[in-house]
């Protein structure tokens, strides 16, 4: 068999994989809201991004997490230069996770 007609069925085959999931993931979610405990945890996520949401609120926690993401990878630099490469390491993982943060703030805001 040629490439070409490999990778067309390999492709189809895929996106078909790929649909069949989404539409899985769409009926679990259905089945979550009909019960007790996936209500609750929807009505908890509602309230979080409501409490986010109000743009002075939404403004403060998003500069308070850029800004600590920025504390950390000065610290970072810092433990580096310093020759303490686990303490730099450690440091340094916490970056991404501010600024993921910051980013969920931003889409929660743009709801």
């Amino acid at each position: 068999m040629e490439p070409s007609k490999q990778w067309t069925e390999f492709v189809g085959t895929t996106e078909e994989k790929v649909s069949d999931a989404i539409e899985q993931a769409k009926d679990s979610a259905r089945q979550a809201s009909k019960t007790q405990s996936g209500r609750a945890a929807r009505d908890v996520a509602e309230q979080m991004e409501d409490a986010v949401a109000p743009p002075a609120t939404n403004a403060l926690w998003r500069t308070l997490f850029l800004g600590l993401a920025g504390v950390a990878t000065l610290g970072s630099l810092g433990m580096f230069a310093a020759q303490r490469k686990h303490e730099s390491l450690f440091m340094g993982q916490w970056v991404p996770v501010f600024v993921l943060i910051a980013l969920w703030g931003q889409v929660v805001r743009r709801k």
